[in-house]
This record gives C-alpha cells, sequence and structure tokens, in this order.
C-alpha cells in the first residue's frame, strides 16, 4: 500500500538521506509517485551537475533520474505537461556532464522515461554513435548503456545497430556480468536469468 505520508516527511526532511531513500524507494511506486515528482525535482535540480559531487550525491542524481523517469512513463509523457516537460529536459541535461557518473544517470533516466518523447530516442542514437566516455574504471562506456537503454525502448531500432562499437561494448559487459554471476556461491543472488532475458537475443550459443 503506498504510504504518502512516508514520502511526504522524507522528502521534506532536512536530512539528505531522507531524501536518497526516498528517490531509491519511488522507482517502485509508479504513478502513484507523481504527487511527490515536483518536490524530488526539485531537491534534483539544486545539484550542479557540472561540478564535483560526492558518491552519494551522484546515487542520488542517479535514483532521482530513473524515479522521474519511471514515474512519468507510467501515466505517459504527454508535451503538454509541464511537469512531464521538466522531467525529460532535466534527465537530457544530464547526459552533457563532464561527470561521467551523472551522465550516465541521465542516459539510464532516458532508458526509464522512454519514448515520448521523440528526442530521447534520437539522443540515444547519437550517444551510440560518437560518444567515446568511459567510466572511471575504463570497462564501461557511455555509449554501451545508451545502446542498452536504447534496446529497451525500442528492440527493432536497437537491432539496426547490432555491428555499433557500442553494442559490441554492451554485449562484452554481458557475459562479463554473466560470469561474475555464474562464479558466485550458490545462496548469492543469481543475476544470469534477468540478464539473459534482456540481452539474451544479442548472446551467441557459445554463451550458455
Amino acid at each position: 500500500m503506498f504510504d504518502f505520508a512516508w514520502f511526504d516527511s522524507r522528502l521534506s526532511s532536512s536530512d539528505f538521506r531522507s531524501h536518497w531513500w526516498a528517490a531509491v524507494q519511488l522507482m517502485n511506486v509508479g504513478a502513484d509517485g507523481l504527487a511527490h515528482l515536483p518536490r524530488l525535482l526539485d531537491l534534483c535540480e539544486r545539484f550542479d551537475h557540472q561540478s564535483r559531487l560526492t558518491d552519494r550525491e551522484e546515487s542520488f542524481i542517479l535514483y532521482g533520474a530513473r524515479s522521474s523517469g519511471r514515474i512519468v512513463h507510467s501515466v505517459g509523457y504527454s508535451d503538454r505537461e509541464s511537469l512531464h516537460q521538466r522531467v525529460a529536459n532535466w534527465i537530457m541535461s544530464l547526459v552533457d556532464s563532464p561527470n561521467i557518473q551523472v551522465a550516465a544517470a541521465g542516459t539510464w533516466g532516458m532508458g526509464e522515461l522512454g519514448v515520448p518523447p521523440a528526442s530521447i530516442s534520437k539522443r540515444l542514437h547519437e550517444l551510440i554513435g560518437s560518444d567515446e566516455r568511459f567510466d572511471a574504471t575504463g570497462k564501461h562506456s557511455l555509449r554501451s548503456i545508451a545502446f542498452r537503454m536504447l534496446a529497451r525502448i525500442d528492440r527493432d531500432a536497437a537491432a539496426q545497430l547490432v555491428e555499433s562499437t557500442a553494442c559490441h561494448e554492451y554485449i562484452a559487459d554481458v557475459r562479463q556480468w554473466i560470469a561474475a554471476s555464474r562464479a558466485r556461491p550458490a545462496n548469492h543472488y543469481d543475476r544470469e536469468p534477468e540478464l539473459l532475458a534482456e540481452a539474451g537475443w544479442l548472446l551467441t550459443d557459445e554463451d550458455g
């Protein structure tokens, strides 16, 4: 059961940890979270994502982007709704941040928001085709995340890009994640089924 007062108290709190936890939980409430979306965006937009942020602040922006995208997607995006436009504009602005973690958060947010708006698909295609940024480990690229998000919202469009570098990098990531899951003890959470459900169409028999 959705607890309006619980979210209201945490988003109104002066404690940043409460804001972070509310943003995490709003990922799972769907349209019920719409009433809290303006406050969530207020909290997200106060961060200057062009400057250095703490790990927790980056995490908050990630969950804020994913939650706000999911909430708007759940009610159906409309160009007539200024709040929906605000969400889309904020999420897409994150992708241009020099902070790769923030840019990745924006890319995830675009995947949660989906299409419409058509600008989401266009921006994902741009990232797949031309972005060359990697995370701090040098192993995971922003374009691979963009391909993953495009595949979620438009499989047919992603299927036209299976020969792209972004797709190849995403497949390499999936294989690495599956191998790591198989190496974990039996009593740990097995990610392989969900990874295969999402990306199995890109893998070969050799990955079985």
